[in-house]
């Protein structure tokens, strides 16, 4: 939880002080006015509670209040002036009522005084390893963070470099990490982007980017730091430093210019390097030799059993859906299950809700059928629905061409079905995305493969 910042506005408020002119006609008058010697000082700050549900929001808020001080120092009454809402202001007041002040002076003696106050409440990472106001002995309070964790190693012989410095070039409030006795690291940086240094003595400096970093993600990685030579040297120009984590990733925008996949976007994955599609009727792949079992496919991060139909058919999801895809050689997370080939993970896109979309295709396989609909103006619905009509089609040639009634053949044929249904619900067109509006996706999928027998002629 990130600490509320202060603002500090002294604003006295002492009746007889309102202003200057009217101070003078009374001492020209012979009145007495009372004169602030010694204005209050905070003694003890006292920090709110960051209401729960504002923080979850990523909400900030500024309470704007008038505080009593009384001749002792202390908060004798306090009051809200400009009102924030969603529990800032009860947070405000409970803090600023355990406030202590020096007192305040009025012609030299303690007097009761009222200031206006404001206590601003913001939502941000604190620098590495200061404790906030609120944290138990030896706690850090802190917002939401990723780790990023491996080892380093010498280029060329994979020696482990000890007592290497690993930090966040674009995030100086991360801190730094030290890579112990076995060169390995841990560093918590803010979510997003990385720009990673690491320095060490007698190597030279090694910089990379680590992108895309989520919430509470923990990325593990391993870099080569290459080593300063002594004496004789010999310069090798090579490809620029890679990191040892493979990612492929196709967006939408590249999927769709990919010759080759007779309109299905998916079959692109198996034109990769080190990727075969496994023999037989089949719909599985094969990774780098490794067992078709031990790849695994996602859609949307949820596990699916098959990317394909069955005989060599298209992929069980339509292409209009697709957004991006993900593909994993090796070297992927433990979030990903215990797969020792590779990972194909699927990522479909929002609907549209500012106009209509359809697409229909057929081929001498099957048909299939896209079609996205504005329902309101912060609702989408999107449908896919596709059928083979092989197991008709072909048994119907096959008996017009055949003048001998009793040539029968024995067919087997693939019949395969899907169907994708997806609802999305964000905010209205030309709205702020700092109002608190969310999106809500919802989608249905589902596919079935069958080998049917079929005879043809006489049997």
């Amino acid at each position: 939880m990130s600490r509320g910042l202060l603002l500090l506005a002294l604003n006295l408020a002492l009746p007889a002080l309102a202003y200057e002119p009217a101070r003078r006609e009374y001492v020209d008058a012979g009145v007495h006015v009372p004169v602030l010697t010694r204005p209050p000082a905070l003694l003890d700050f006292v920090q709110a509670d960051y209401p729960p549900e504002a923080f979850a929001r990523g909400l900030e808020a500024a309470v704007k209040l008038t505080v009593t001080i009384g001749a002792d120092g202390s908060v004798a009454d306090a009051a809200v002036v400009v009102a924030a809402g969603d529990g800032f202001d009860e947070a405000a007041l409970a803090a600023i009522k355990r406030f202590k002040f020096t007192p305040a002076e009025v012609d030299g003696v303690p007097a009761p005084v009222q200031i206006e106050y404001v206590y601003n409440f913001v939502v941000a990472v604190p620098d590495a390893g200061a404790p906030s106001a609120d944290a138990g002995p030896g706690e850090v309070r802190r917002g939401p963070h990723a780790t990023l964790k491996g080892e380093l190693l010498v280029r060329g012989n994979r020696t482990r470099i000890t007592g290497a410095t690993v930090r966040c070039e674009n995030q100086p409030d991360a801190g730094e990490a030290l890579s112990d006795d076995q060169g390995q690291f841990s560093l918590e940086v803010a979510p997003g982007l990385c720009q990673v240094v690491v320095a060490a003595n007698g190597f030279f400096p090694y910089t990379t980017d680590e992108g895309d970093l989520q919430a509470n993600e923990v990325r593990e990685v391993r870099y080569f730091v290459l080593e300063k030579s002594v004496g004789y040297q010999t310069v090798v120009k090579a490809k620029a430093e890679k990191k040892e984590v493979v990612r492929r990733t196709l967006e939408r925008a590249e999927i769709q210019k990919i010759p080759g996949t007779f309109g299905d976007a998916i079959r692109v994955v198996q034109n990769f390097p080190g990727v075969a599609r496994a023999p037989f009727l089949s719909g599985q792949l094969i990774v780098r030799g490794a067992n078709p079992s031990q790849t695994l496919t996602f859609l949307d991060g949820v596990a699916i059993p098959l990317l394909f139909h069955l005989g060599g058919g298209p992929s069980v999801i339509n292409s209009e859906f697709i957004d991006k895809i993900d593909f994993y050689p090796g070297g992927f997370g433990a979030r990903y299950g215990r797969a020792v080939g590779g990972i194909v993970d699927v990522g479909t896109r929002k609907g549209s809700a500012d106009t209509y979309h359809g697409v229909v295709q057929a081929d001498l396989q099957g048909a299939s059928v896209f079609l996205e609909v504005p329902v309101t103006q912060n609702v989408s619905l999107a449908g896919a629905v596709r059928r083979s009509y092989i197991d008709a089609l072909l048994p119907t040639v096959i008996n017009a061409v055949n003048t001998n009634p009793d040539n029968g053949t024995l067919l087997v044929l693939p019949v395969y079905w899907d169907y994708q249904v997806r609802l999305d619900v964000g905010p209205k067109r030309g709205a702020s995305l700092t109002t608190g509006a969310s999106n809500f996706s919802l989608m249905a999928f589902g596919s079935d493969d069958l080998l049917k027998v079929s005879a043809t002629g006489a049997a």
